[in-house]
């Protein structure tokens, strides 16, 4: 037994194949020639692609519109996404860091080809020492790494920041 979503669909191939067919006995009447039709049909075979390729074109800036949306909540959230911590250092009895570690976390999807970072050494009340700045290069996306900086005859706090960030597929250059 056929089902109802076959018959729909036999009805139709049979409802196509009657109007190609009319379409044909209807062209051959309308043209002259033969080489009339031939060239109108090249024409006609022509706009079905010239159609679909529009279709493809249309599908495409839709995912171009998409992507570019989901670069903007990246940048948007780059702070919170893209980080430089300390992560660890003893200090001197007298005032001095030594054995210090900062921690680069990148949380986004993307790898970031540079950033560039200064980490403030500070006394006790809170003011700059000292203070390192420099490049970090290639951060791969969803990772974290431990780097080891320089010691300091001064300070007895870290403070870091990123001042500048290098990549290319967020647009940040």
């Amino acid at each position: 037994m056929a089902t109802t979503s076959n018959r729909k669909l036999s009805v139709t191939v049979f409802i196509s194949i009657v109007s190609i067919s009319a379409a044909t006995i209807f062209s051959y009447k309308y043209f002259k020639t033969k080489e009339e039709l031939i060239t109108v049909t090249q024409q006609y075979h022509e706009l079905i692609q010239l159609n679909a390729s529009k279709e493809k074109q249309i599908e495409t800036n839709d995912f171009s519109k998409q992507y570019d949306s989901e670069i903007e909540t990246v940048k948007r959230n780059l702070n919170s996404n893209l980080r430089v911590v300390t992560d660890g250092f003893d200090v001197k009895p007298l005032g001095g860091i030594y054995n210090a570690y900062i921690k680069v976390i990148n949380n986004t999807d993307y790898q970031m080809e540079s950033i560039e970072m200064r980490v403030s050494y500070l006394n006790d009340k809170g003011a700059e020492v000292d203070y390192l700045t420099g490049p970090y290069f290639k951060i791969p996306p969803n990772s974290t790494k431990r780097i080891k900086i320089r010691d300091s005859k001064r300070g007895t706090q870290l403070k870091t920041a990123i001042t500048k960030v290098y990549c290319s597929a967020l647009g940040l250059n």
